[in-house]
């Protein structure tokens, strides 16, 4: 089925109705989630937002929208061109990012710096006449969070901050942490404010988010939000840490009209969990070594190895390319980042050379 076709799919939906005990809609793929909001809206189910799903989902929309506050302001612009990038910059000593407007897992993201990197944009193929339109953002410098949250009829509750780990060059992030305790309680509280500042402002009422900020030298910036979960896992770095289960929470709001308990309580942390991806060199991997005595240690919860012998490992260009990741919990991020480790010196991807394979 073409999700893009709003009458196709309303007229399928009208059809299951009929037909079948329907007892509400969901949608989890983001960017099926604004017109799943719009078929919920006409057929008088309970559901995210729909102004709020597109805001969140269209780079400009949300920037248009959010720029009226100053509070919440970010330098921004629509490039449609090389010649429309050159012009932006030219004038400018500040350093800027590159992205498409509505893609997601850090694909197509790339740092512009000076007219030298357009021109090696333009030489290398990174960027193509026919990714554009793209939109360009000012570079923010600082700790980057996510922060998890969760909507009931206007009122939202903070999960708790995600500490990233992100490749500085490629833009591709390879590892979260689920709480970070090295945040002190003013920065949370602004980290806090700051979000809810952001969902109130995309008018988002119900539902899971997942906000992406930048916490520089003058405060929180914002990078994205969306009105989903948090990828890479997260929602189950949540689970172990404070036992709640936000998929869970989701069905039983938008089906069952049933608001978490978690709401009105305060929230509990029993660990620190957290998830890291293995980056590998190009070249043809041999074999892997070591995943079954991986799996036997104690604070590891899950490894998943996404490649297998005799196959060719290309380098990875967004979040989709990654090889494998562990999940691991600990007492604290020092007991996760030995874990860690560990774990790099236990599993051995044997990567040779093409003329070497063969």
């Amino acid at each position: 089925m073409n999700y893009e076709n709003y009458d196709s799919v309303l007229k399928t939906i009208k059809f299951l109705i009929e037909n079948y005990r329907i007892e509400g809609i969901l949608c989890l793929s983001e960017k099926d989630i604004p017109i799943a909001a719009k078929i919920a809206k006409e057929l008088d189910f309970y559901f995210v937002t729909e102004s709020a799903a597109r805001i969140s989902l269209d780079k400009q929309l949300m920037r248009e929208k959010l720029n009226n506050n100053p509070n919440l302001k970010v330098e921004y612009g629509i490039v449609r061109s090389f010649k429309d990038i050159e012009t932006f910059i030219i004038d400018s000593n500040k350093q800027y990012i590159l992205k498409p407007i509505n893609l997601t897992g850090s694909k197509k993201v790339n740092k512009i710096v000076s007219t030298q990197c357009l021109e090696f944009l333009k030489s290398s193929e990174s960027i193509e006449e026919t990714d554009f339109p793209l939109i360009i953002e000012e570079f923010l410098d600082g700790t980057e969070y996510s922060i998890e949250t969760f909507s009931v009829k206007g009122r939202h509750k903070v999960i708790g901050i995600t500490k990233k780990i992100k490749n500085t060059s490629t833009f591709i992030e390879y590892g979260h942490s689920f709480p970070d305790y090295s945040i002190n309680n003013e920065v949370k509280q602004k980290i806090y404010d700051f979000t809810i500042e952001v969902l109130n402002n995309i008018g988002l009422l119900d539902g899971p988010s997942h906000t992406e900020i930048m916490y520089t030298c003058k405060g929180p910036k914002l990078i994205e939000t969306h009105t989903r979960f948090g990828g890479d896992n997260i929602p189950e770095l949540i689970k172990l840490s404070t036992g709640i289960d936000l998929p869970s929470s989701y069905i039983n709001l938008f089906i069952n009209n049933k608001m978490p308990e978690f709401m009105d309580s305060e929230i509990y942390y029993n660990n620190v969990a957290a998830i890291r991806y293995f980056e590998l060199d190009e070249g043809y991997l041999e074999e892997i070594n070591g995943i079954e005595e991986v799996q036997k240690m104690k604070n590891v919860y899950d490894i998943k190895i996404e490649i297998s012998p005799n196959s060719y490992i290309s380098k990875d260009n967004d979040s989709f390319d990654r090889k494998g990741y562990v999940i691991m919990v600990g007492d604290s991020i020092e007991h996760i980042e030995n874990t860690w480790s560990k774990v790099l010196n236990i599993v051995d991807f044997k990567i040779g050379k093409k003329e070497t394979f063969l």
